[in-house]
């Protein structure tokens, strides 16, 4: 409980908000500057991120550096925003119900298919809906296929 309270009282991280500094156009993609902090304190990471597109598939490289004065951070990741009718999505991961770093247990990992609908758990007080941990594909049905060097968790909510 200790980090929590650090994170929200000291570093104000639960007010952190992104902030771009520059975006430069590249031969296939853009390359992005920012940092991660909140408003009046200090920053709480810088990030460089670089989207690129080459043969049909993009690629997205990141790299950051935490400040110093911050032990342990905790995650952060990208949201994106797809249109409403892109709703069907397969995966490989722990699944079928939601699951997380420390609830994966009560799943199975394997191939799974899905809705945002069926995705989505309408909780009282939702934090995030609808995880899948420790996938290494995804595919939103005629748009994308996401594949990532290192297993990643995400959901696909309406």
């Amino acid at each position: 409980m200790k980090i929590i309270s650090t994170w929200e009282n000291t570093y104000g991280l639960r007010e952190c908000k992104p902030e771009v500094f520059s975006c430069e156009k590249t031969e296939s993609g853009y390359k992005v500057n920012g940092i991660i902090g909140a408003n009046s304190l200090m920053t709480a990471l810088e990030f460089w991120v670089e989207y690129a597109v080459i043969n049909n598939a993009l690629t997205i490289s990141v790299d950051y550096k935490i400040s110093d004065y911050i032990e342990k951070l905790p995650r952060f990741g990208f949201e994106f925003d797809i249109y409403k009718n892109y709703d069907k999505f397969s995966y490989i991961g722990f699944g079928k119900t939601e699951s997380y770093i420390d609830k994966n247990i009560a799943t199975t990992y394997g191939y799974y298919e899905s809705t945002a609908k069926e995705n989505y758990f309408n909780y009282i007080r939702p934090q995030e809906s609808g995880s899948h941990y420790f996938s290494k594909y995804l595919c939103v049905k005629d748009l994308f296929t996401l594949t990532a060097k290192k297993p990643f968790s995400f959901s696909l909510n309406p």
